[in-house]
Formats: C-alpha cells, sequence, structure tokens
C-alpha cells in the first residue's frame, strides 16, 4: 500500500478539536486533533488540549468532521466540516490522554448533493495497534497543526522505545519527525497499513543558538496504543469493539496524489 492510499484510510478517523468560546465565531478555535475509536461515538485526544477549555466560563469543546476534499472543473470543496459538541467522560493525566464522548458523531456524517453526486463522509474508528514495535518501523502523524485548515501529514521513522523506571507498563515511544501546536493528540500510525500505534503529545524542544527561544528538534513523544486501551477499558469500553478504518471512498473526486 502506498502512502497516498495509507493516508486515505486514516483520514475518515482523525478529527478536530476546538474550543467554543460564547460571544465568538460558532465555528471556534482549533485548539488540537484527535481520532475517533471504538464505536464512532468517542475520540481520543490529549488531556492537555481539552484542558485549554474553561468550561466554568461556557466554553466547551467541539469535534470537527471533514468531508471529503472534492477537486473537479464542476465543483472544488476543500476544509468543510460538520461540528458537533462533545463531552469529556475519561482521563488518563499520568499519560496525557482524554476520552471525549460525541453522540452526534454516530450519524449520517457530512452529507451534500451536486447534482447525481452525494458527497459524503462518514466517521471510521481507527484501528489500535498494541504489537512490539521495532526501531526504525515508518511512521506518519496526522492532523490539524498550526491552525491549518486541511490535514497535514509528517513522516519519519519510529527512533527510540524505552520504558520508564524498568516497567513494562510505562513503555515510551519518540518518533523521528516534526510536530507542531495542534498535532497534539492526533494518531500517529505505521505507513504500511495505517493502524495506530500511539497518540501525539509532545514535540521535543531546543534552543536556539545565538537566538532566544527554542524550535523543535524533529522528536515527537509519542503515548503508546496500549495506554489508549487501556483509557477504554477503564471507561467501559473494550479493545474488542475497536474496528478497523477503511478505505475512504474516492470515486467522488479526482485523486490528487
Amino acid at each position: 500500500m502506498q502512502l497516498p492510499d495509507v493516508i486515505d484510510r486514516v483520514r475518515p478517523s482523525v478529527v478536530q478539536i476546538r474550543r467554543i468560546v460564547p460571544g465568538q465565531l460558532p465555528s471556534g478555535q482549533t485548539i488540537g486533533t484527535g481520532f475517533i475509536v471504538v464505536d464512532t461515538e468517542h475520540v481520543v485526544t490529549a488531556l492537555h488540549v481539552v484542558e485549554a477549555v474553561n468550561p466554568s466560563a461556557g466554553e466547551s469543546v467541539h469535534v470537527a468532521l471533514a468531508a471529503p476534499n472534492v477537486d473537479t472543473p464542476e465543483l472544488k470543496m476543500r476544509a468543510n466540516f460538520s461540528q458537533y459538541e462533545g463531552k469529556v467522560v475519561g482521563t488518563d493525566k499520568d499519560q496525557d490522554l482524554a476520552l471525549i464522548h460525541v453522540p452526534q458523531l454516530n450519524g449520517p456524517g457530512f452529507r451534500v448533493q451536486f447534482g447525481p453526486k452525494l458527497i459524503e463522509a462518514k466517521p471510521v474508528a481507527a484501528k489500535l495497534n498494541t504489537s512490539p514495535l521495532r526501531e526504525g518501523v515508518e511512521l506518519a502523524v496526522s492532523g490539524y497543526p498550526l491552525a491549518e485548515p486541511s490535514l497535514i501529514t509528517n513522516v519519519g521513522i519510529l527512533a527510540s522505545t524505552f520504558t520508564l523506571n524498568n516497567n513494562p507498563a510505562q513503555m515510551c515511544y519518540l518518533g523521528d519527525f516534526t510536530a507542531n501546536p495542534g498535532n497534539s493528540g492526533g494518531p500517529v500510525y505505521t505507513t504500511r497499513d495505517g493502524s495506530v500505534i500511539g497518540v501525539c503529545v509532545a514535540g521535543k524542544l531546543a534552543p536556539i543558538i545565538g537566538g532566544v527561544g527554542a524550535q523543535t528538534t524533529g522528536l515527537t513523544v509519542i503515548v503508546p496504543a496500549a495506554q489508549v486501551e487501556a483509557l477504554l477499558s477503564a471507561n467501559g469500553l473494550q479493545q474488542s469493539t475497536t474496528v478497523a478504518a477503511t478505505p475512504r471512498p474516492n470515486n467522488m473526486r479526482k485523486r490528487r496524489k
């Protein structure tokens, strides 16, 4: 499977995480990325993403599902979303993970009738991969960094696997690719089949020599998928109900990659 096909397979499971502030734009502000799991009513993201929302000030978490990109002589459509309110129902502070329940996500999805064509996007749960990984495995991360309106994918390798305090339950991954603000909570997956091996939670920073501030080094901190499964189990959602992502229909648009 080629990388463009793998991205198409993963795309229907990736969502924007938005903060809605009373009195401001109804579409809100994109603050991170997440991915759909289990029953297409739940989304996993990074805990620090949803902690940026202040419910006491009337703010709320929303999840936005992208419509297909269409590029034909008759119609050009890009960066269109269906948006739904969600509720944080589970967290793991140690692993920086959060689980959001979005009942409306398990619905008809995005649907637009254009002449005889029906353009639609339905949510699809990601396939989790908890198998042992060897360093050097090629990985990708997809999300919405730097407030980009369209899905962005970066590719690299699994640079390091290690455990904290020699505890196998505290496995950690480092990816050799760059993550930017907004990538947090997004799925990290193998370029072979699109199975999600973990969650992007942070990028390593290094000081700028002779300057002020810091820049990313190209190393990304990844929480392994086993910790996602533990969070699901703690909230009554079993691994056996996790569904494999399926390729996105492409008969409604020309291939761009």
